[in-house]
Order: C-alpha cells, then sequence, then structure tokens
C-alpha cells in the first residue's frame, strides 16, 4: 500500500474525478491535462502576487513570465489586426 494507493483514493480537486496525476510542485492530485494547466496557472498567479521577489529566482521567473505576456498580447494585437471577418455571402437559390 504504497504512493499508487493513496493517489487511487484521491480525487481531481477541479473536477472531483478520481485523480490519475500527482503534481509535485503543488502537491495536488488531478485528473487530465486541463486540470493541471489550471492547477499551474493558479500556481504562477499566486507567485506572481504573493512570491518573494528577494529570491533571485522567484524575481527572474516573474521578470521572465511578465514579458512573455506582453509578447503573447503583442502577437495576437498583431494578429487580431491582420484578421478581417466578414460575414459569409448567402447562397441564392432559385425555386
Amino acid at each position: 500500500m504504497g504512493f499508487l494507493y493513496i493517489l487511487k483514493a484521491l480525487s481531481c480537486i477541479f473536477c472531483r474525478l478520481q485523480a490519475r496525476y500527482f503534481d509535485p510542485v503543488t502537491q495536488l492530485p488531478y485528473s487530465n491535462l486541463q486540470a493541471f494547466r489550471i492547477l499551474r496557472e493558479a500556481y504562477y498567479q499566486q507567485l506572481e502576487g504573493r512570491g518573494d521577489r528577494s529570491n533571485p529566482e522567484v524575481a527572474r521567473w516573474i521578470e521572465w513570465r511578465q514579458k512573455m505576456k506582453e509578447l503573447k498580447s503583442a502577437i495576437v494585437q498583431q494578429i487580431s489586426k491582420s484578421i478581417r471577418l466578414e460575414p459569409a455571402p448567402i447562397p441564392v437559390t432559385s425555386q
């Protein structure tokens, strides 16, 4: 009765399904990739808001994350400017 037995008894904190995985960083069980992404994003937001900025590793990570957010935002803006959505023409059928 080791770790696998305990993991089977746990449920995912997001969807209440049986936890198939365990996140070693947050020490929380999760059931699928979507739950893992939500879990890690919540962890990252907590680290940004409450992380020890006097720790050089944390400070570098927060700086890197901010740069990535700005880059992603710039890319999304560039793409949205280049895409023009127009209504599709309605086909006319003769009867």
